[in-house]
């Protein structure tokens, strides 16, 4: 396995991810779902979620989850590899920026979706981007990458590897894209991404 040996800018990875054919299971065949790991409530912390540790190798994400499947990520280098892991109301992409998976080490980079995730404080995708940043304080996003533009992402001080994927839409052209006060206060993300990278957060915002 090749890893790269660089840093691509964090909208590119992310966004990489938001592009991703999503693999869907059928709602109503449970045995689709990882076992014994069905809540209502999917909660998301920099730890992990439930069930699952953000530090776990990809070899035990899939061993704790036999209904995990292999697929790709388009990204700057071709594809990128990645595993899906479907949950009960919520799906997880494991990403590996690499050429093929390495089973012993983690992902860098999960992208979390789905009606019954639970974020920090009892907030879910759903809650509007002025209720996120009332309850989560300071913030700062990250410019997204030319190819990629009809997503933003930004995270908050307090989680810096949390980061939320915030739909490009009504925000005035002139606006300072890293400036979460740009953002539309009604709108809401449509997925948390869990990072090993720890985010620059600025003094102010």
């Amino acid at each position: 396995m090749n890893r790269p040996g660089h840093t691509f800018p964090l909208a590119v990875l992310l966004a990489a991810c938001a592009r991703q054919p999503q693999v869907r299971s059928r709602a109503s065949d449970s045995s689709a779902y990882c076992p014994a790991r069905h809540r209502l409530e999917l909660r998301v912390t920099e730890p992990g979620i439930d069930g699952f540790s953000f530090d776990s190798s990809i070899g035990l994400l899939k061993t704790l989850c036999p209904t995990a499947r292999d697929t790709f990520v388009p990204s700057e280098v071709g594809r990128t590899p990645a595993v899906f892991l479907p949950l009960r109301g919520a799906t997880v992409l494991a990403v590996q920026w690499s050429d093929s998976l390495d089973l012993a080490l983690p992902a860098d980079v999960w992208e979390i979706r789905g009606d019954s995730v639970v974020l920090p404080r009892g907030l879910s995708l759903r809650t509007e981007w002025a209720s996120l940043r009332r309850a989560y304080g300071r913030a700062q996003g990250d410019l997204p990458s030319e190819d990629w533009v009809h997503f933003l992402y930004f995270w908050f001080c307090n989680m810096p590897n949390v980061v939320f994927e915030l739909p490009n839409i009504g925000l005035d052209s002139t606006a300072d894209m890293t400036d979460p006060a740009s953002i539309p206060p009604t709108a809401h993300p449509t997925a948390v991404d869990l990072v090993r990278e720890v985010k620059f957060c600025p003094s102010e915002r």
